[in-house]
């Protein structure tokens, strides 16, 4: 047994729970070098919390639990190939009924199209006119400040009426169209955004302030946040893009970090800082 897991072990699942608030359960499965509950990025950022919590080199447990993961990711591979030459011949039945479900539904479709063209040319009633009033109010667009407007609101594509229709009706139905389309477009204000970008699989804490809910995830790119709420944020590494209103910091350190957020501002904490805003807890 690794010296450094002796020290662990007599400190006790409990006491090291109780001082860094890692779920008990992942503290029992570290000390014991049982990993098969954990994630490679969960592994690496309890084993960072513990040494700056008890002071320790835990190099030998990091080593041997990047080992444990890294078998794990061979493992998977192999079972991953096994598993798509299994599919592949099974995904060629899928394609036959798919191509001939596909037929059948374009000859239902063009037979509904046969029958429902011979009623228009008979008959145009207050229905074609009601549905051309949905059609437009569903194309009231509305854009943001910056963009540009590049196609027009209405189209010939949005009503279509057969050529043998009645001259009264399309009359009636274009000056519909008159008095539902806007003269200009509505324009939509920027909000406060915060975002935050991860350059590797990222352990995240977060803590709403506004109801006090706490919840954990991990990311591969990008999560974003409520910017209208107050935050406290815990990060497993520091290889991140942190962006505030499209403003973008980046950081690229190997160990945790800690930041608020409140207000339209993100400040970096120290452990010690987030500590007291999260009422003594380090998570």
């Amino acid at each position: 047994m690794l010296e450094e897991l002796k020290k662990l072990r007599d400190i006790g699942a409990q006491k090291i729970y109780e001082d860094t608030h890692i779920s008990l359960k992942y503290v029992q499965s570290i000390i014991h070098e049982s990993f098969e509950g954990l994630t490679k990025v969960q592994f690496m950022g309890f084993v960072s919390i513990l040494e700056r919590e008890y002071s320790q080199n835990l190099s030998g447990l990091r080593q041997k639990g990047i080992e444990f993961f890294d078998e794990e990711r061979e493992e998977n591979k192999i079972d991953s190939t096994v598993l798509r030459v299994t599919d592949k011949k099974k995904n060629f039945t899928s394609v036959y009924i798919v191509i001939i479900l596909l037929i059948f539904a374009a000859a239902v479709y063009y037979s509904f199209g046969l029958t429902q063209e011979k009623s228009l040319h008979k008959k145009i009633d207050n229905s074609a006119i009601n549905s051309a009033k949905k059609k437009i109010e569903k194309n009231i667009v509305i854009i943001d400040e910056n963009s540009s407007l590049t196609e027009p609101l209405v189209t010939e594509q949005n009503i279509t009426i057969s050529q043998e229709s009645n001259q009264s009706v399309v009359e009636v139905i274009t000056s519909e169209i008159e008095k539902i389309v806007p003269t200009k477009v509505i324009a939509v204000q920027n909000g406060e955004s915060l975002i935050i970008h991860a350059r590797a699989r990222l352990w995240i804490g977060y803590i709403n302030k506004t109801d006090n809910i706490r919840k954990q995830t991990i990311i591969k790119e990008n999560l974003s946040f409520d910017a209208s709420k107050e935050w406290l944020i815990s990060l497993g590494h520091g290889h991140v893009s942190l962006e505030v209103n499209a403003k973008t910091t980046r950081y690229n350190q190997g160990k945790n970090m800690f930041f608020h957020y409140e207000n339209g501002e993100l400040k970096q904490l120290s452990k010690d800082e987030f500590r007291k805003l999260n009422k003594g807890r380090l998570w």
